[in-house]
């Protein structure tokens, strides 16, 4: 297996797994974005885990500036449905809860 230098100290994928049937559903964004951990919102009236949006912060580093996606969870490797670019980067960590 070759093995591929990264040029980020962080993680460039989404991913969602299913469990049960063992498949993984993957969006690389590439060597010049970071990802942060990203949140399930059930979409309305939703009954189905993958019926959800997935939201998360990724650090854009060739603009310097934090980027807000939303993926469709049953669709992750279509790419984000939504990208929203701060003004400027926000601190690493700002993960998991945010306002």
């Amino acid at each position: 297996m070759r093995k591929l230098q990264a040029l980020t100290p962080g993680l460039t994928s989404v991913s969602v797994h299913n469990w049960e049937n063992g498949h993984t559903d993957t969006f690389s964004f590439g060597l010049d974005r970071m990802v942060e951990e990203f949140l399930f919102v059930p979409k309305p009236g939703s009954t189905k885990e993958r019926d959800s949006w997935l939201i998360g912060p990724v650090l854009n580093l060739k603009a310097k500036a934090t980027e807000i996606c939303v993926f469709d969870a049953a669709k992750v490797s279509d790419g984000p449905v939504c990208i929203w670019q701060a003004d400027y980067s926000w601190p690493l960590g700002f993960h998991g809860t945010w306002a």
